[in-house]
């Protein structure tokens, strides 16, 4: 006769006993609480993140990561971004073209650039602004306007560049322009006769809108597609003798290649900056020979 039904119950729940009992052991041999766990991580030195790492995440390297194996990589210079931005303003340029847009300049001009359509005004202030020639742009729809900070004499001098469409439909609007102006710049195409001849009625409408003082250059752009030195010598002195005319400097440039364009702006900077000087010395000459009163003041009778 088999075991009955209680007796079959009664060895199945001994059974489970023990496989609960032998897994404990199991559980407490071989594992650790979750408590002691974390107690375990924290505790050791290995893996505690020092100040100085997290410090270090806060700057950016001016130079790429060295490698590991490098010596000088414990000497790495490191930089913050303020730190950066300092260097670049207080950097040194000793060219006229390198712009200084950081500083704040002494001094501000106003250049206007006149000439017929299409004899590169615009490609030569991209080219004196930006270094680069640009082969095709749209023609200039009133006016354009562009400042660049250059040093000179160590002052910081901001240039207002105004680029003037030479259409004749616009020639009412442009002439607003030229009020103010501290420095014109007019401007011929060397292979286009017809822009050379214009240069003069240009020069009418300059010198109707403008003071006496104000410095104005003759420039004959465009030297790099002469065919012939014949041919460059007979406009160049074409061009010299109408500047001496009108007792204003003359200058070749070529926005294609950049030639003459930074010796251009540099000498009618240099010029502004004489005139400035000048108007500064008679002012004070003015001053020195007004005669000094007893101190009264002189009252109007109504």
């Amino acid at each position: 006769m088999g075991p009955s039904l209680a007796d079959e119950l009664d060895a199945a729940m001994r059974g489970e006993t023990t496989q609960r009992a032998i897994m404990g052991v199991v559980n407490e041999s071989y594992s650790h609480p979750l408590a002691d766990e974390m107690n375990h991580i924290s505790s050791s030195k290995e893996m505690r993140v020092s100040p100085t790492m997290i410090k270090r995440r806060q700057f950016r390297p001016i130079e790429p990561p060295l490698y590991p194996e490098d010596p000088v990589r414990d000497t790495q210079k490191e930089s913050t971004l303020a730190d950066e931005l300092s260097e670049a303003e207080n950097r040194g340029n000793g060219n006229f073209g390198d712009s200084v847009d950081l500083r704040t300049p002494d001094r501000i001009f106003k250049v206007v650039f006149v000439g017929d359509s299409a004899v590169g005004k615009t490609c030569f202030l991209h080219r004196f602004c930006y270094n680069r020639f640009k082969p095709l742009f749209n023609a200039t729809i009133g006016v354009d306007f562009t400042v660049k900070t250059v040093q000179l004499k160590g002052r910081f001098i901001a240039l207002q560049l105004w680029d003037t469409a030479g259409q004749e439909r616009f020639r009412s609007i442009t002439k607003q322009y030229f009020r103010k102006a501290d420095g014109v710049i007019l401007m011929f195409d060397v292979t286009s006769e017809q822009s050379f001849l214009n240069v003069r009625n240009w020069i009418t409408s300059v010198k109707a809108g403008v003071d006496e003082s104000t410095v104005m250059c003759l420039v004959g752009n465009k030297v790099d597609l002469f065919g012939s030195d014949a041919t460059r010598n007979t406009v160049y002195k074409a061009g010299r003798k109408l500047a001496e005319e009108y007792n204003m400097p003359f200058f070749e440039t070529s926005a294609f290649t950049g030639q003459g364009i930074e010796y251009c702006m540099k000498m009618m900077a240099e010029r502004l900056q004489k005139r400035e000087e000048d108007h500064l010395e008679e002012a004070l000459k003015l001053e020195a020979m007004t005669p000094v009163g007893n101190g009264r003041r002189s009252w109007c009778c109504l």
